[in-house]
């Protein structure tokens, strides 16, 4: 049960959830987690929080705060049957940068973490071959959130089926998504956001971050951004870090490995499964049609002065990289190599490698 409530000159830890003056409406939902309903009830703070109702022991209190700079989700669990008291005492609560991360039905196990305030910018982030959604990133998803940079950022984590496809159909069906999302993002984002909807507004910046194979998509996608829509496309920025838009070796190295093993027709033919099961690795050949009109139309759009986003603004590789080619691409900057790092953890921030945050930090 959601109801109204006001609020308006709180006190740090003393009278309200932020301790910032407001003088808005909100939202108070609570539920009895013991007999598993909600309950009705109209909690009010008047004044400097002084009339409070009591609410069910064992529940849930979940307070919506809009202010100037965003909303604020706190939820405080209640023992007894005082609820107001222990928040107004609370000084853990805070104004949170993002909401609690949502399920969103785009791809393939796709999520959002939508800011808490008026968003300024976007960043999107592409898995590679065999990836997911999140799991790529290691705890990119929780550590972002500390980082001062991204507290008007949404962050999106493009999930799709990177094993059974094709390459264009990939990235085309990237391109549908970010049309159709730029275009009107409050309408995605009001179905995840249960307080304060937005209303419609325009992203400053979107950066798109994207590994591997995800760096090969990315490419077809900003060549179709720059030919046929009419999207802003300066304001679109991109990291890539181990991109495969120069192809990748995979299948030379499996042929290697089975060739050591086994005789050059078994060889042949596993090759020939493992490319009818997953054609996506024959897109990715260095001499595949894919990959070799991927830097030529690029050329010839930069040529022609459409330009946009077809120039990444960094793009990564790991000291030990061994699955696909590197190489600069086309007119970008030359490629940083990031020590000690591989194909596969190039890309994962933890607590010993801070390097791919603060990348994306900085361009955000």
């Amino acid at each position: 049960m959601r109801e109204q409530w006001t609020a308006s000159k709180t006190r740090p830890g003393v009278d309200g959830p932020t301790g910032e003056s407001m003088n808005t409406t909100g939202e108070v939902r609570f539920e009895d987690r013991k007999q598993g309903h909600q309950h009705h009830g109209t909690p009010t703070v008047e004044g400097h929080g002084r009339k409070q109702p009591p609410l069910p022991s064992r529940s849930m209190l979940t307070i919506a705060i809009g202010n100037p700079n965003g909303y604020i989700d706190v939820r405080y669990r209640c023992s007894s049957g005082e609820c107001w008291p222990a928040l107004r005492a609370s000084h853990e609560a805070k104004m949170l940068s993002h909401f609690a991360v949502t399920k969103i039905d785009i791809g393939v196990g796709s999520t959002a973490h939508w800011c808490t305030r008026i968003p300024e910018s976007l960043v999107i982030f592409i898995h590679g071959f065999a990836g997911a959604a999140e799991t790529t990133w290691h705890e990119f998803p929780s550590r972002f959130k500390n980082q001062p940079n991204f507290n008007n950022v949404d962050v999106l984590f493009y999930g799709y089926d990177s094993t059974r496809g094709r390459a264009l159909p990939m990235s085309r069906l990237f391109l549908q998504f970010f049309n159709k999302f730029v275009d009107s993002p409050e309408k995605l984002a009001n179905k995840h956001i249960y307080y304060l909807p937005r209303t419609p507004y325009k992203y400053a910046k979107i950066v798109i971050v994207a590994h591997s194979l995800g760096g090969a998509l990315i490419r077809q996608f900003a060549i179709d951004l720059c030919n046929n829509n009419h999207i802003d496309r300066q304001r679109i920025k991109i990291i890539l870090f181990s991109p495969a838009h120069k192809g990748s070796n995979a299948l030379d190295l499996a042929g290697d490995l089975f060739h050591s093993r086994t005789s050059s027709s078994l060889t042949n033919f596993l090759a020939s499964i493992l490319l009818f099961r997953k054609p996506i690795l024959q897109d990715l050949k260095t001499d595949s049609d894919f990959i070799g009109d991927l830097e030529k139309n690029t050329l010839e759009l930069i040529g022609s002065g459409r330009d946009g986003c077809l120039i990444a603004d960094s793009v990564f590789f790991g000291e030990y990289e061994n699955i696909v080619e590197t190489a600069d691409f086309a007119k970008d900057p030359i490629f940083t190599t990031i020590p000690r790092q591989n194909h596969t953890n190039v890309c994962k921030p933890n607590e010993h490698y801070q390097e791919p945050l603060e990348y994306v930090s900085e361009l955000v």
